[in-house]
C-alpha cells in the first residue's frame, strides 16, 4: 500500500500532478476568462462583454458590452457636451491585434444641468476587426472607463477591465 497519493519522483511517460489551484487557473484562464468576476466600481452593478468564441480572420464582428449604473448615479455620455464632465467610452487595451471599427452607444438624456447622462442597464455594441492572422487563442481585451455621479458628487474615474478569450479562424 502506498503511503502517499503523490508520487515521489516521476519518469519522463509519467502524468505528473499539478496542484488543485494550477489547474483551476488553467481552465480559469483558458475557458471562462470574459466571466471572471472583478471588482467594479461602487457606482457599477455589472460590467460585461459577450464576444463570439471564434471570428474569422479579418473580418469585422460585433460584441455587445453591457454595464448596469447603481439606482441613484448616472455616467457622462460619451459626448456629455460639458468640458468638465469625463465621457464614458470604450476602447482596446494597448497593444490589440484588434480595431475598433465603430461604438454605437444608447441614447443618452440631459440631466437638469443640461449635460448629457446614461443610467441604469446601458447596452452597446461594439464592431471590431479580428486580427489578419489565425491564432488558436487570443484575449480581447477591452476598456470601460467611466465617472459615476449622483445628483451631488461625482465619484472618481473608474476603468473595468473586460476580457474575452476567441479563436480568430
Amino acid at each position: 500500500m502506498m503511503d502517499s497519493a503523490v508520487p515521489h519522483h516521476f519518469e519522463d511517460n509519467e502524468m505528473t500532478l499539478m496542484p488543485v489551484a494550477a489547474i483551476v487557473m488553467t481552465m480559469v484562464g483558458s475557458t471562462v476568462l470574459g466571466h471572471m468576476p472583478q471588482a467594479l466600481p461602487g457606482f457599477l452593478t455589472e460590467a460585461k462583454a459577450v464576444a463570439p468564441k471564434s471570428v474569422k480572420k479579418g473580418k469585422e464582428f460585433s460584441v455587445p458590452v453591457t454595464f448596469t449604473v447603481k439606482p441613484g448615479y448616472h455616467v457622462y455620455a460619451p459626448k456629455p457636451g460639458d468640458e468638465n464632465a469625463i465621457p464614458t467610452t470604450i476602447e482596446l487595451e494597448d497593444g490589440s491585434a484588434y480595431k475598433i471599427a465603430s461604438v454605437k452607444w444608447p441614447d443618452a438624456h440631459k440631466d437638469p444641468m443640461g449635460v448629457m447622462i446614461l443610467s441604469g442597464k446601458i447596452d452597446v455594441t461594439v464592431q471590431l476587426v479580428a486580427p489578419a492572422t489565425k491564432v488558436s487563442k487570443s484575449v480581447l481585451k477591452l476598456k470601460l472607463r467611466s465617472q459615476g455621479c449622483d445628483d451631488s458628487s461625482c465619484l472618481p474615474p473608474a476603468t473595468v477591465s473586460l476580457m474575452s478569450v476567441i479563436e480568430v479562424k
